[in-house]
């Protein structure tokens, strides 16, 4: 799930102690302080004292209005503090919607091409471990043609729930649907590659069926690692793209690291990258 910074997302449960209810502490710690203190000093009964003096004044009336006053006051306080962080809270909500829908794919529930593309920047001027996958689905173009774009919808989606499922085990950092068929994951660390793209496959390898229609959706998937030192991420996508189209052109159903690719790149620009020179 994307989630944006500094925004906590889960409203449904509190996650520790609210604003409000500080806010609200702080009036009645205050107001205990204030009466204690009234105690420690004897305010009330040089008040008293004061007031014999100048009973005209009516000063003993005044004496008992004020706490009453003061308890308005605070009551008042409260509940326009209250309100307020209501307000806030309803724009912060508005603030992380719009930040998710701009930042999700609609068909797998995935980052999509820009939400993926910022958390590979911001993996890549970390300086820190990762590995990059790039995959691209075999046999997706001929499931859509024969059946359909509603069925090649639903197959995305799909493959959105496989590869959420798949990457979850290794702690992936961000999945996305970066193009038509093409996806992208960023697992931290130093995680076994092979593994990865093996579980992948598997998962995927269970067959998708849908009103009528089944395929068998394999994948090319191709790698790239970042070994803690800072690199672009574009020169990354490159690597990884290469990768996978070389196994591509083999007949799929597999995949390759960057560093047991050809040295020649193979001419193939991942899509991210063409969306981002657009």
């Amino acid at each position: 799930m994307i989630r944006p910074p500094g925004i906590d997302t889960d409203n449904s449960r509190p996650t520790g102690i609210s604003e409000s209810a500080i806010g609200n502490a702080i009036v009645v710690v205050g107001a205990a302080l204030t009466a204690l203190l009234a105690i420690r000093f004897q305010a009330f009964e040089r008040f008293a004292s004061f007031s014999r003096g100048f009973e005209h004044f009516q000063i003993d009336e005044a004496l008992v209005a004020l706490p009453v006053l003061a308890a308005a006051v605070a009551i008042i306080f409260m509940r326009r503090n209250r309100g307020l962080r209501a307000k806030l809270r309803l724009s912060e909500i508005r603030e992380s919607a719009a930040y998710i829908a701009a930042r999700e794919d609609a068909l797998t529930g995935l980052a999509n091409q820009r939400g993926f593309t910022e958390a590979l920047e911001s993996a890549c001027d970390g300086g820190t471990s990762f590995c990059l996958f790039v995959i691209d689905l075999d046999g997706f173009k001929a499931l859509n043609d024969r059946c359909g774009h509603a069925v090649g919808d639903k197959a995305l989606g799909w493959v959105g729930e496989r590869l959420r499922s798949a990457t979850a085990l290794v702690g992936a950092l961000c999945a996305g649907r970066i193009g038509g068929d093409e996806f992208g994951v960023i697992v931290f660390g130093n995680p076994n590659p092979d593994g990865v793209a093996a579980s992948i496959l598997a998962t995927l390898g269970h067959g998708f069926k849908c009103d009528g229609c089944s395929a068998g959706l394999n994948a090319s998937i191709g790698y790239a690692r970042a070994s803690g030192r800072s690199v672009a991420a574009g020169d990354l996508l490159r690597q990884a793209d290469a990768a996978m189209y070389r196994v591509k052109r083999a007949g799929g159903a597999g995949w390759r690291g960057a560093e047991e690719s050809s040295a020649s790149y193979s001419g193939h620009t991942p899509a991210i990258s063409r969306a981002r020179n657009a």
